[in-house]
């Protein structure tokens, strides 16, 4: 009232009302602060954010129309609205926003590096590599472009070359945290764990806000089966956000393994009510159940996420297991064959038949299930598979065809240990 154009106050009264629950008093209140000042960008992203909230997103247009004209169209707004739809996860719209941008502006270096970000979300390599050796050849020695570099390697799955880059990275800018983060999933995904942590650790150093570094570390720590530390970090993720779904579903994780189900199942009950066509949160769900011998309820669960996706493989294997506990391997049998038919490109569906038929001794149908995990899973490391097969041919006494199995496994998992000693073991039994 005393300073119409003091357009804080309206963001504070929106927020307010927000905190409230009333989104008509809200949008309104950011409407008149949009009219008193109709070139100022965060009084736009915040009506813009409570549109999305309340999942309007037919009201953003002309919202955006309004932004640009009132601003005559400035990279300011261009990158203000690409970054906004990049937080929401609309991709696409934010490579539409920067593209157009940069057809007016090629220079613009904000521009680039927020498309290159974008694409590599997108997992448009090529077009992220092109721009970003463009941006190296121009500024060899900047950060971003050089953590993109890293990026870009490790989806490639050149992973040894992207630690060479990130840990120079980390060397010459010590201070970016992110550097130090990106490092962690390098060491991660070439299978050096206390490395990863240690990195994600130096991450946090530099930057306690950096919830992406403790969702990691949580999950890390259930990997490895430390509830205690699991729960600590997603606890610290959810402190900075308590909406956020991974962080809820590691900390339940971590229940779990805390010997603690009666906690994690009425964690996973809330989040499956508000959240009832996520599969991942059903099968934890029936997972706490099944910890506690309510077989029934958990069946329920597991058979819901099934539903709700066919080709989930930790359903079907908690499944697998709830017969187990039942000693009813023959339903077991049953059910995995039905849900073949339902997800038929799902290798690891084959794989656990062929455990079963294996742990039975019917070496020829367990053979068959491994060879029909290898042919349906297209795209995937079939070395588990192969050394599954390798131990058959070993059962069947075909030896020749037991040590070729092993050494496909071997090939395509130099670090598979099983497959090694089955290689060994068909030597052995040829003299």
């Amino acid at each position: 009232a005393l300073d119409p154009a003091f357009y804080v106050s309206y963001l504070n009264l929106a927020t307010l009302y927000r905190g409230e629950g009333k989104a008509d008093q809200e949008i309104n209140t950011l409407l008149s602060g949009i009219k008193q000042n109709p070139a100022v960008i965060p009084l736009y992203l915040a009506l813009a954010d409570s549109y999305a909230t309340h999942g309007n997103w037919d009201r953003l247009p002309p919202l955006f129309v309004g932004l640009r004209n009132n601003s005559k169209n400035s990279s300011a707004v261009s990158l203000a609205i690409a970054q906004f739809y990049f937080r929401h996860g609309k991709l696409q719209e934010a490579k539409d926003v920067l593209s157009d941008l940069l057809s007016r502006e090629k220079s613009n270096i904000e521009a680039r590096k927020a498309l290159i970000e974008v694409e590599l979300e997108l997992r448009q390599t090529a077009d992220a590599g092109k721009l970003n050796q463009e941006l190296l050849k121009e500024y060899p020695h900047d950060p971003n472009a050089n953590l993109y570099q890293g990026r870009l390697l490790l989806i490639e799955n050149k992973t040894a070359e992207a630690i060479t880059v990130l840990e120079q990275l980390s060397h010459d800018v010590p201070e970016m945290a992110l550097a130090h983060y990106t490092l962690g999933l390098a060491y991660g995904q070439h299978g050096e764990v206390d490395r990863e942590i240690a990195s994600l650790k130096q991450s946090l150093l530099r930057d306690p806000n950096l919830i992406k570094a403790y969702m990691l570390l949580g999950q890390v720590y259930v990997e490895r089966g430390d509830g205690k530390l699991a729960l600590s970090y997603a606890n610290e993720a959810l402190k900075r956000n308590p909406s956020l779904l991974l962080a809820q579903l590691i900390r339940t994780n971590a229940e779990l393994l805390l010997g603690d189900p009666q906690t994690a199942e009425r964690e996973l009950s809330a989040l499956a009510a508000a959240n009832p066509n996520n599969a991942a949160i059903q099968e934890r769900l029936g997972y706490a159940q099944l910890m506690q011998r309510k077989f029934a309820e958990a069946s329920t669960r597991f058979e819901e996420a099934l539903k709700l996706q066919p080709d989930f493989v930790p359903a079907l294997r908690d499944l697998y297991a709830l017969y187990q506990a039942q000693s009813k391997p023959q339903q077991a049998i049953t059910r995995i064959q039905q849900q073949i038919q339902r997800a038929p490109q799902q290798g690891a569906f084959y794989e656990m038949l062929g455990d079963l038929y294996q742990s039975q001794g019917n070496l020829a149908r367990a053979s068959d299930a491994y060879k029909g995990a290898i042919a349906h899973g297209a795209g995937t490391n079939a070395s588990m598979a192969y050394a599954r097969l390798a131990q058959v041919s070993t059962g069947q006494q075909n030896y020749p065809q037991a040590i070729e199995n092993a050494k496909t496994s071997i090939a395509q998992n130099p670090d598979l240990l099983p497959a090694y000693i089955l290689e060994g073991v068909a030597y052995e039994k040829t003299g």
